[in-house]
């Protein structure tokens, strides 16, 4: 958008604190070569709050005024409470922002994520832009561009297909594996989330059970390298 000359009111970023350590770097990088200053949003309560300290007291019914249970526990299927305070923190900003545009990088091979869906899809649609679909631009293109112009990430995409938060549940086995394999502190601070949580990573399988899993399929390719 800035080769295109657009005009640009802030390039947002939201901080859950859960992101790899090389993310920020990259943001330092892109203030640095871009002299945009990144508005950093932050969730008015820390996700760890959410997921380990969150008092859940029901408002009606037989536990109404009691505590129900503490922490919401890890983000799942249906209930990506994670999203929804992204969502909450970037629509606080923009409604300060008159007759504003939010420009979302969505890539063109990412339609499917663009349609509307819901009618709470449809409300952050109204004033929403996909410039990369609007171009034509891939996500492998996406990544390329930016490479080109010499962001690297310090290595995350050598790795990761797509990066997210290093913990996030929703992770394919593949990217699990990479990040056990490449981070092992973050690995470790991840194993030490999912004994804290109240539930399991996914559906009934804990980090460890992953881990095992992994320790295992390293085992077997060592037997079959003999």
């Amino acid at each position: 958008m800035l080769e295109r000359k657009e005009p640009i009111h802030s390039v947002v970023f939201f901080d859950t604190d859960w992101e790899f350590p090389e993310m920020y770097d990259h943001l330092d990088l892109l203030e640095k070569n871009t002299s945009i200053k990144i508005i950093r949003l932050h969730p008015k309560r820390s996700f760890n709050h959410w997921m380990f300290d969150r008092k859940v007291i029901p408002i009606k019914g037989p536990l109404k005024g009691k505590i129900r249970f503490v922490g919401l526990g890890w983000p799942r299927a249906g209930f990506r409470w994670c999203t929804g305070k992204k969502f909450d923190e970037f629509k606080k900003y923009t409604n300060k922002v008159k007759d504003h545009t939010m420009c979302i990088g969505l890539a063109a091979d990412e339609q499917a994520r663009v349609k509307v869906k819901t009618k709470t899809q449809a409300e952050r649609n109204k004033n929403s832009r996909y410039p990369l679909v609007e171009w034509g631009i891939t996500e492998k293109e996406a990544l390329q561009y930016c490479i080109d112009r010499g962001y690297n990430w310090d290595g995350l995409y050598n790795v990761f297909d797509r990066v997210s938060c290093f913990c996030c549940p929703f992770k394919r086995k593949a990217e699990l594996k990479a990040l056990y394999r490449h981070y092992p502190d973050l690995w470790g601070k991840l194993r030490e989330m999912d004994a804290k949580s109240r539930t399991t990573f996914k559906y009934g399988t804990t980090i460890e059970d992953i881990e095992r899993g992994f320790a295992e399929e390293d085992q077997q390719m060592e037997l079959f390298a003999i």
